[in-house]
């Protein structure tokens, strides 16, 4: 009795516990797949940014650690900075789209130079 009352809990355990490993990964596979598809880019850029320096001070004699240390610190900055840049994209992106999408909207004078179809000049009549 106590084999059978294990089995069940077991299979029901396992189905429960396998379904919701797999609604984790219906979530987690495409955030992997964003993160790889904008990580890889950016940590070839850090790359470019630090090996040239580490091989550099390698060459001027610093003691290694001290190269490793400056080439990650730098390494580090540029990081900062593309993810500070990502955020302002992130923030101003959006705020400019809506302006120029309210400025098309509202004040589209036609051809968009501030004159008439026919070619004239806008007068105080015009406004």
């Amino acid at each position: 009795m106590w084999n059978i009352l294990k089995a069940i809990i077991l299979r029901w355990l396992l189905a429960r516990t396998f379904g919701k490993a797999l609604g984790l990964l219906a979530v987690l596979i495409p955030l992997g797949a964003l993160l790889k598809v904008v990580g890889v880019p950016l940590l070839i850029a850090l790359l470019v940014l630090g090996l040239p320096l580490l091989l550099l001070l390698a060459l001027l004699g610093v003691p290694l650690i001290l190269a490793a240390l400056a080439a990650a610190a730098l390494t580090a900055i540029a990081g900062a900075v593309i993810a500070l840049g990502i955020l302002a994209i992130k923030i101003v992106l959006p705020i400019v789209l809506i302006v120029w999408f309210i400025r098309w909207a509202f004040f589209d004078d036609r051809n968009g130079k501030g004159k008439r179809a026919d070619g004239a000049e806008p007068g105080p009549d015009m406004v």
